[in-house]
């Protein structure tokens, strides 16, 4: 390991810790610091405290942690096996396509308390159809931009069919899914949290075992092929991963903009290399830290909703990444 990846770990392995007791600080009811570390190193204290941190903001936290990781990864991947340094899951329509899911959802089952397995379904299966579109495309067409825009078109086509869901909807359900779609990590129970981290971490790992094969993959369809990687098989394990691993994040959580297609741009800017080996833990840490600052602005000092927030994080990287020509791919 290089120094430059030595520093940023040692950089941003602290600041995500920070941020972290900083999320758990921050709210409507101030609880003292030391009230705080009591409740994390399992004392006792006011029952009132307990409630607000344990299933309220640990919960929101530990959420926003595990959306970070999951969109970041799934980022990388789309830029990897898309070629394309402006492919995501909200640029590609695989959000979309799990909006859709969740609206179908909705219409046929009414609104949701609680984000239920069936909701978590339609949501993968959404984003898994729309993948499995853009992966037709992008091996009948070899130009990144016709890629990019078809995901965009389906993209389109999703939003198309969530609006005439919502035109036979009540209002209770268009209420619902409005809110749902401002983004937000608070919706996860406290019983599942857990639960559900340790699921996107599992697939993470799984993803990070293939390293090798990610890196192959970076240096072309010919070379990958000719250094015996079977391109297909790799590109498809990339597509089921992340189309689970975006529709859990958006069902729970809505469609988060920009964490998945600017996480990994940062990434990159602070290692200055692709290497996955190196990358996908530099993505867990920076996508955990810009989903809790999330967090923090949601809260402080004036709430904002969770997507206005992550747009003015993500949007000025990527104009920049363009602007600078540092995308790292030619379109």
């Amino acid at each position: 390991m290089q120094i430059r990846e030595k520093i940023a770990f040692f950089i941003l392995i602290p600041v995500l810790l920070l941020l972290f007791f900083i999320s758990l600080s921050i709210g409507s009811v101030d609880i003292p610091t030391e009230e705080i570390l009591n409740i994390l190193q399992g004392g006792t204290s006011p029952k009132k405290s307990w409630t607000l941190i344990v299933e309220s903001r640990l919960t929101e936290a530990i959420t926003a942690i595990f959306a970070g990781i999951g969109l970041s990864i799934s980022g990388l991947l789309m830029q990897n096996i898309f070629q394309n340094p402006l492919a995501g899951p909200g640029v590609l329509g695989i959000t979309s396509g799990a909006n859709l899911g969740v609206a179908l959802v909705f219409l046929f089952f009414g609104a949701q308390s609680n984000i239920g397995v069936l909701t978590v379904s339609a949501a993968i299966l959404g984003s898994l159809a729309v993948l499995l579109l853009i992966i037709l495309v992008s091996l009948r067409v070899k130009n990144n931009v016709i890629v990019l825009i078809s995901g965009l078109m389906l993209s389109y086509v999703c939003g198309a069919g969530v609006n005439i869901i919502l035109n036979y909807s009540s209002k209770d359900q268009i209420q619902q899914f409005v809110s749902w779609g401002f983004g937000n990590f608070s919706a996860v129970h406290p019983d599942e949290v857990w639960s559900l981290l340790s699921l996107i971490i599992g697939m993470t790992f799984i993803i990070y075992l293939f390293s090798k094969n990610w890196n192959a993959l970076m240096l072309g369809e010919n070379m990958a092929s000719s250094l015996g990687l079977n391109v297909f098989r790799t590109r498809l394990v990339g597509i089921i991963f992340t189309g689970i691993i975006t529709g859990i994040v958006t069902a729970y959580c809505g469609p988060i903009a920009f964490i998945g297609i600017a996480v990994p741009h940062i990434s990159r800017m602070l290692i200055k290399q692709s290497n996955h080996f190196v990358s996908i833990p530099v993505n867990i840490l920076v996508g955990s830290i810009v989903c809790l600052i999330g967090v923090i602005f949601t809260k402080y000092p004036v709430p904002l909703p969770l997507n206005a927030v992550t747009s003015l994080i993500g949007a000025p990287v990527i104009i920049w990444i363009l602007i600078s020509k540092k995308a790292g791919w030619r379109m």
